[in-house]
């Protein structure tokens, strides 16, 4: 059985710091990470998860429908607003999307191999900050633009049919929302970062019948 935080199976108890029951909301479960979604406007890094087996609910919940919302869509309408009703601090948001498949990095903001970039690779600042040069940022200025730059990511996504979900995505998706927060006299006041990872699935290979890509 579930309770707010925990689950029991066969005696076994396993707690969380917050369960949601299978007829949870997609609001229910934004709304329950909103407020550390928000902290990456005060310069601050985030990082949103989903990870389960295929099937389990992970894209669902990152991305949503067009008529029910995911946590992405949710979570960068929602800085948007903070954005608009700040009477202090202007923002400047710029966004990438990641796929990493097989091994490989792929830019999802760059459709069809148009103007690719061959041999991505991740990299570590000084500072130990780790960034992908090469990889293609889209500045955003509204939620309009957010539908746009997220809508053609997924499309060029890529997915392979396996044993246990026809449509299963075999690769995770990487979505960083850099937050550059200024002053009224234009002086950087906080850089944060937002990432919303949606976790190829979890299960054993041999239950997937997956075999190299």
């Amino acid at each position: 059985y579930i309770e707010d935080d925990k689950i029991v199976v066969d005696m076994h108890e396993f707690e969380f710091d917050k369960v949601f029951a299978p007829d949870s909301s997609q609001l229910m479960v934004f709304e329950e990470i909103e407020d550390a979604v928000l902290t990456c406007m005060n310069g601050h890094r985030v990082s949103i998860l989903a990870y389960g087996q295929t099937s389990s609910g992970k894209t669902f919940t990152i991305e949503g429908t067009n008529d029910n919302r995911g946590v992405n869509y949710r979570a960068l309408s929602s800085l948007f607003k903070y954005a608009e009703e700040s009477v202090d601090t202007s923002y400047e948001f710029r966004i990438s999307c990641l796929e990493i498949y097989n091994e490989n990095l792929i830019d999802l903001c760059r459709p069809n191999n148009s103007e690719t970039v061959e041999n991505l690779e991740i990299r570590m600042r000084k500072n130990s900050e780790l960034f992908v040069p090469g990889l293609k940022e889209e500045v955003l200025h509204s939620v309009e633009d957010v539908e746009k730059v997220l809508a053609k990511a997924r499309s060029c996504r890529r997915t392979a049919n396996n044993n246990v979900n026809e449509h299963s995505s075999r690769s995770h998706s990487v979505v960083t929302l850099k937050v550059i927060g200024r002053n009224a006299e234009g002086n950087e006041m906080g850089n944060g970062r937002l990432h919303l990872i949606d976790l190829a699935g979890s299960e054993r290979l041999s239950s997937t019948m997956v075999f190299g890509k």
